[in-house]
């Protein structure tokens, strides 16, 4: 059930309409101390079986690396999600990705799926310290003397999304990174700030280069 789950994006179960703002941050990254190796021509592939959400996000993955000087694109026909993994599919993929130049082979998945509930205390309002209250005239009719606001809970759903870079040349692993959305609000939303965090990270961690005119 999880390997099913790690392949599909959360976009396809987002509610429509959903109020409450999004944001993405990166909780943790790693990069393979054995490779000083940086990219300037990375392929983007969004593991999951929504064609739209794959589409949004590598498209829009793309356009901030291409920002930063590297030359990436999407996954377009060389990748499908019902693809089936065999050792002569490797060996095409493989010859595909050299023969266009790619240097880099970054992934994007769905990790977990979290509610997360917070308790907010309630407080107490006393309008005893400002002057102006003290008198019933003062502030006729406006607050009662005290006002108690109860305290309350809220839940939020926890996206985590992890990014792995792979060098196309190894086929090792050199790079990744987690992150956690908190309740996206759409699928726009989330590709914008997504990218922008992991290529954020990915710059910080120096892993790329810029691409050859």
């Amino acid at each position: 059930m999880k390997s099913t789950i790690t392949r599909i994006f959360f976009f396809s179960i987002l509610i429509a309409g959903a109020l409450a703002c999004s944001s993405t941050k990166i909780i943790g990254s790693w990069k393979n101390a054995d490779s000083n190796k940086t990219f300037s021509h990375i392929m983007v592939v969004g593991l999951s079986s929504n064609v739209v959400a794959q589409s949004n996000v590598e498209s829009r993955m793309a356009t901030i690396l291409s920002a930063r000087g590297v030359n990436a694109k999407g996954s377009g026909a060389v990748f499908s999600p019902d693809m089936k993994i065999t050792d002569e599919m490797k060996k095409t993929v493989s010859s595909k990705l050299k023969e266009q130049g790619f240097d880099g082979l970054l992934t994007i998945a769905l990790v977990s799926i979290d509610d997360k509930t917070s308790y907010t205390p309630g407080t107490v309002y006393s309008p005893y310290a400002y002057p102006a209250y003290g008198s019933y005239w003062g502030y006729y009719g406006y607050y009662a003397p005290q006002v108690y606001s109860p305290g309350y809970y809220s839940t939020e759903r926890v996206y985590t999304v992890e990014a792995n870079l792979y060098d196309v040349d190894t086929e090792k692993l050199v790079w990744a990174a987690r992150s956690e959305t908190t309740d996206p609000a759409s699928l726009d939303r989330f590709s914008e700030e997504y990218s922008q965090a992991v290529v954020y990270q990915l710059a910080k961690d120096g892993m790329l280069g810029k691409k050859s005119k």
